[in-house]
């Protein structure tokens, strides 16, 4: 199991967010990846508290992670209007980026899945680009037949994977996650949405402000 977060949990408009900063997150995943606890990763933004209050399954995968991140400035005003200290947006992309920088330097293996094949392949391109001399072990498109998931469960685990990225929508992304990670041995298991699309340059960010 994971170590206890230093850090409180509140709930915005049903679904729980993590009260804490970039930096205090991060310190918390990489506790966890040095003791080799799981920890689960999930992401919430304005559209995905309006998807949890239609669909208790999607909710209850969020309140299964270990972290919760709140991506969306939307749910910091609404955290600050309800009292909640809620000190700073975390894109998930931005926590994926600083991830596979200390993947970089700490010689983690990273598995990624999700996204078309052409997209996914891209990404790891692109990252191999960004950070030279990554261990990625593994990669599959999201886009594969239900019964060969077994065999991809058994090749993230082959690889030993010990961060694995899972770019699908909602909710399937958080139900995957909830579903499948008593199966998987990784130490880091998180959500990214359309992250791999921004990364291979298909698609571009919100701008900054």
């Amino acid at each position: 199991p994971a170590s206890p977060r230093p850090f409180p949990r509140a709930t915005i408009g049903g679904c729980p967010v993590d009260v804490a900063n970039f930096q205090e997150s991060l310190a918390f995943l990489e506790a966890n990846l040095r003791n080799e606890n799981q920890v689960k990763v999930g992401c919430v933004n304005a559209a995905k508290v309006v998807a949890a209050q239609k669909d208790e399954r999607l909710r209850q995968a969020l309140e299964a992670c270990e972290l919760v991140l709140a991506d969306g400035m939307a749910i910091v005003w609404a955290a600050r209007a309800l009292g909640i200290p809620l000190p700073q947006r975390i894109a998930g992309i931005d926590m994926m980026l600083a991830l596979l920088e200390n993947a970089q330097r700490r010689s983690y293996r990273v598995f990624l899945l999700g996204a078309q094949e052409s997209v996914l392949r891209q990404t790891v391109e692109k990252i191999h680009k960004l950070y030279s001399g990554i261990n990625i072990v593994g990669f599959q498109h999201g886009y594969y037949f239900p019964d060969e998931l077994p065999t991809i469960l058994e090749q993230i685990n082959a690889a030993r994977t010990q961060m694995l990225f899972v770019a699908l929508g909602t909710p399937q992304k958080e139900i995957w996650i909830d579903e499948h990670a008593p199966q998987i041995q990784a130490g880091l298991i998180m959500g990214v949405g359309g992250s791999f699309d921004v990364i291979a340059g298909i698609r571009k960010r919100a701008p900054y402000w």
